[in-house]
């Protein structure tokens, strides 16, 4: 589902010409990871902690306490992903770099049609809000959440 909604096309705001130099910022191409590269290391790395639960033999006596956990935490982060993408799809707000995304050349036309890549046009119409941020406080508050459990 995540991928799913990863490659839809974000909501269009207008930007007006007054505020265009909030999104001059140099576009920079090589700070980033592929979308597929990301999700095929997300899934490996949560696929290789169950199986290593589940076979390895020193730790199959931890295994029947820590699965709810595991697949707590992998729903937790897939719902994250999809409900974080589905709100940067409705909101649709531009990235810093997004005039250079929109005008690779640098001249920006009259009627402020984009004439640069579309997927890297709808790309950088979703900056808000950030999957990491929102990853982070699901990362952050399951161990709160066990800690919190094992005093009360």
């Amino acid at each position: 589902m995540q991928n799913f909604t990863e490659f839809l096309d974000p909501f269009q705001r207008v930007i007006q010409p007054e505020e265009i130099w909030l999104y001059k910022n140099p576009l920079v191409q090589s700070d980033n990871i592929p979308t597929r590269l990301m999700f095929a290391c997300e899934s490996f790395s949560a696929s290789a902690g169950v199986f290593q639960l589940t076979y390895f033999k020193p730790l199959q006596r931890l295994y029947k306490p820590t699965q709810p956990r595991v697949w707590a935490v992998s729903l937790a982060l897939a719902l994250n992903g999809v409900c974080t993408n589905t709100i940067k799809l409705i909101v649709g707000r531009p990235r810093p770099d997004f005039f250079y995304r929109c005008f690779p050349d640098g001249v920006m036309n009259s009627e402020m049609h984009c004439t640069g890549d579309p997927d890297l046009v709808s790309e950088g119409r979703k900056s808000f809000p950030s999957i990491h941020s929102s990853s982070k406080k699901i990362m952050y508050n399951f161990p709160r959440a066990e800690a919190m459990s094992l005093v009360s």
